[in-house]
């Protein structure tokens, strides 16, 4: 059984075209990001081996199996990030955190898309399902938070 994407499209897969996160950094003529985010169905390993990408302050990377996850937090690791498992309550303090700090930027974001993270806020603190639906319940998929001193 594969992993993220692999699990849902079978093993014949499918090809497509992709260029890499330093080549869309080269492109664009970005040289500096604070935040990324991101969830790779899987991939996370080969998209953090890349040089550039692991100069950000701060990353929220979703794993999907516990070898990804190995992989991803060694990567980090090794160019000195602290690491942190984000759990429901964290996402949730977080959230209320920038509430506070910016009520009028919170309410029109949640008015753009229909009360999206509040429901989600709502129905994680009633555990009616995990604040990440993307994890389904799965125990294996993983948030990993890491920041780092940029200087």
């Amino acid at each position: 059984m594969g992993e993220g994407v692999d699990a849902k499209i079978g093993v014949r897969g499918y090809l497509i075209d992709a260029v890499t996160f330093d080549s869309i950094l080269g492109l664009t003529g970005v040289n500096h990001i604070d935040v990324l985010k991101m969830d790779c169905e899987g991939c996370e390993g080969i998209v953090l081996s890349e040089n550039n990408i692991l100069d950000f302050r701060e990353l929220a990377i979703e794993t999907h199996s516990i070898h990804n996850f190995e992989i991803v937090t060694r990567l980090l690791k090794q160019k000195g990030y602290r690491i942190k498992l984000l759990s429901n309550s964290m996402i949730i303090q977080n959230a209320f955190k920038c509430i506070i700090k910016r009520p009028l930027e919170f309410v029109q974001a949640e008015i753009k898309s229909s009360w999206l993270g509040t429901r989600m806020i709502y129905k994680s603190l009633l555990k009616k399902e995990p604040l990440a639906p993307a994890t389904g319940g799965n125990k294996s998929v993983k948030v990993v938070f890491a920041t780092k001193n940029i200087a």
